[in-house]
């Protein structure tokens, strides 16, 4: 399903910024209607910023936004803390183990 919302963002690359939006909401919303676990929705939001990126940096912002109200979460972690927390529970991991 992400596969084929970032394939169909490529080939259409006169998609603005709106039309990205469209698509990526469309994608969270599928998701969370399936109870897909909260991981894999993370794992999925930094595969679409990082392959079907938006032009204008507002645009995430508002994204990132409308993600938080749809996911009933009041503060949206930012790549970089999602980055510092998986480090973290890795690094956790491997002390236990």
């Amino acid at each position: 399903m992400v596969v084929l919302t970032a394939l169909k963002a490529i080939k259409n690359k006169k998609a603005t910024d709106e039309d990205l939006m469209t698509l990526k909401m469309d994608l969270f919303r599928t998701m969370i209607g399936k109870q897909t676990d909260k991981p894999t929705m993370r794992a999925l939001a930094n595969f679409l910023k990082m392959y079907v990126p938006f032009s204008k940096q507002e645009s995430h912002r508002i994204f990132n936004h409308q993600l938080a109200s749809i996911t009933s979460k009041n503060t949206t972690i930012g790549i970089e803390e999602l980055i510092l927390q998986h480090f973290k529970e890795d690094g956790k991991a491997e002390g236990k183990g």
